[in-house]
């Protein structure tokens, strides 16, 4: 995020030549790293409250346009309290519907009306994948989270004052959002016994799951959990757990040449 572009770039804004080079030099930077690169660049007052003129909602050469793939435009009501933020470039699709935005006193801007199609699935998406990647989190350090809306352990009570838990979202939208995890395997069920044999089920990320948040998906267990755990409630010491290989940790090879050392 470059904020703005009048602090970083050093010429004229209305020399084109000089413009795009300095465009294409951020494009580079989001080539190198796989990523993308947003770009800060203020207007006049004018401009700002949405009184200008003509169609162009940007300062200086065309270039700062046409050098970019997609640009969005945000304006304010003459009073300050209102926003709109516009989407008045993209290369490589359909541009997305405005949103409008209020700004309250002391505070910061909010949506003045619900999600439309588009943006609130953007925002399922990113939602449903911190839920994942905090579930992972907790399994991987035996802190289960359980598959009962009842249980004292269920998703919301455990989770919630994660820092990127959805807090906005109520219960039952995460409990739906699991739901639908499930159902597009995700995430699965899996059944263990606590510490009083008890059985139960708790969730966890599966193959597709962690690619889909990008971690590394995890090993088979190598021996059943018998505890019910949740953050400070871990689970006990027992007996150690079998090697995960088939043949042992040391391996045929070393079984090998202990056995013709001792020959």
């Amino acid at each position: 995020m470059v904020d703005n572009a009048s602090d970083a770039y050093d010429a004229s804004e209305i020399d084109r030549s000089r413009v795009r080079g300095f465009m294409r030099s951020l494009a580079r930077i989001a080539q190198e790293r796989a990523g993308a690169v947003l770009l800060l660049a203020h207007v006049d007052k004018g401009t700002s409250r949405g009184e200008r003129t003509g169609t162009e909602s940007y300062s200086g050469s065309t270039a700062w346009h046409n050098s970019a793939r997609s640009r969005l435009y945000l304006s304010r009501d003459k009073d300050g309290a209102g926003l709109r933020l516009e989407h008045q470039k993209l290369n490589v699709g359909k541009v997305r519907e405005p949103l409008l935005l209020q700004w309250p006193e002391g505070g910061i801007p909010q949506l003045e009306q619900e999600f439309g199609p588009v943006v609130q699935r953007i925002a399922e998406n990113t939602d449903a994948k911190a839920l994942l990647r905090l579930i992972h989190t907790f399994h991987a350090r035996g802190e289960w989270i359980a598959t009962d809306t009842r249980s004292r352990y269920h998703a919301v009570k455990v989770l919630s004052d994660e820092p990127i838990f959805p807090k906005r979202r109520k219960p039952a939208e995460v409990f739906g959002m699991l739901r639908d995890a499930e159902q597009r395997g995700l995430i699965e069920r899996e059944a263990y016994r606590d510490r009083n044999r008890k059985e139960h089920e708790r969730w966890a990320v599966t193959a597709a799951g962690c690619d889909l948040i990008g971690v590394p998906a995890p090993c088979a267990p190598c021996a059943p959990s018998s505890e019910h755990s949740a953050p400070g409630h871990t689970a006990q010491q027992g007996a150690p757990s079998a090697p995960c290989s088939a043949r042992g940790v040391r391996g045929d090879r070393a079984r090998a040449r202990d056995t013709a050392q001792a020959a």
